[in-house]
């Protein structure tokens, strides 16, 4: 029974990962105007500042999770990922967004390593 638990969690945990990737195009137009910003900044939130990490991380974090805790591991990604999507929420300006966005894509990262 555990691992049927163990499996919806993680199916719940990559939907919302799913989601969270894609939010900020969904919202673009209203983040772009609230936080005035142009093509080029919205650009860079919603591509590299996203993917370097997201992608980079991955294989190292795999690595790691094999030699150590992968329960720990993906409790941690999932907690700094909460934390850092709170953070994009709070955003006032193109920095902090950015620094956010790159938050959750390494903890995504890690997941997706892991």
């Amino acid at each position: 029974m555990y691992k049927y638990y163990a499996l919806f969690m993680l199916f719940v945990t990559y939907c919302l990962n799913f989601i969270d990737r894609q939010l900020l195009a969904i919202l673009s137009q209203p983040i772009q105007e609230s936080l005035l910003l142009n093509d080029q900044q919205m650009g860079l939130l919603g591509g590299v500042a996203f993917v370097l990490l997201y992608s980079g991380l991955s294989l190292p974090c795999a690595i790691i999770a094999d030699r150590t805790n992968r329960v720990g591991m993906i409790a941690l990604a999932l907690a700094v990922w909460s934390g850092m999507t709170a953070l994009c929420g709070a955003a006032q300006n193109f920095w902090q967004l950015g620094l956010a966005r790159l938050g959750v894509g390494v903890s995504i990262g890690v997941q997706t390593g892991v």
